[in-house]
């Protein structure tokens, strides 16, 4: 009888917590549903651009159904255009024993989606993730692997946050507008 009881109790909170959760927007990162328009893609992006960036943003497109193409297969595809990466340091405090330095890396990422003719449909947004590290007195932020690995930690986030951009209501609201000019003109 005891059991019983525990393990309704267990069920109940169980469910409490799956509402909780669920009901203040809370999302696993996984499969976003992105827009008809994007399932097929092409990236575009300048020199300056990690190919680690490229290479992640691609794998978690495809993961979504994508199919990411050579940007001059075809004529009426949507870009993606990768057009600024950047990652900054700033110092936020330094420990009142001197032993320990805090720092906060932001890392930046902008993009834009236009149409093969050049039509902008989502202008340049830039999306970043942030984190804290700390160097002991004796470490150098520029000779510590620290911020490497701090940005290969970050990268995963700030592609997470491009994929949800682009399956956003915004989005799909900005390319079925595009889709009713373009079809009409033609």
């Amino acid at each position: 009888m005891v059991k019983i009881v525990l393990q309704r109790r267990v069920f109940l909170l169980f469910l409490v917590a799956l509402c909780f959760f669920s009901g203040c927007g809370f999302k696993l990162r996984g499969h976003v549903n992105l827009p008809e328009q994007l399932k097929t893609i092409a990236i575009k992006k300048n020199n300056l651009i990690s190919s680690n960036l490229i290479f992640e943003l691609k794998q978690r497109l495809q993961a979504n159904g994508v199919v990411v193409i050579d940007n001059n297969a075809k004529p009426n595809l949507v870009l993606l255009l990768v057009t600024n990466e950047n990652i900054s340091v700033s110092d936020t405090e330094i420990s009142a024993s001197q032993r320990m330095r805090y720092y906060i890396v932001t890392y930046n990422i902008s993009f834009s989606l236009v149409s093969r003719s050049g039509k902008i449909i989502l202008p340049e947004t830039t999306v970043s993730a942030q984190q804290n590290i700390t160097l002991l007195p004796q470490e150098i932020l520029s000779n510590s692997n620290k911020l490497a690995i701090t940005k290969a930690q970050l990268l995963p986030e700030v592609v997470d946050k491009i994929i949800r951009t682009l399956g956003s209501q915004k989005v799909t609201r900005k390319l079925s507008q595009y889709d009713q000019k373009y079809y009409s003109h033609r």
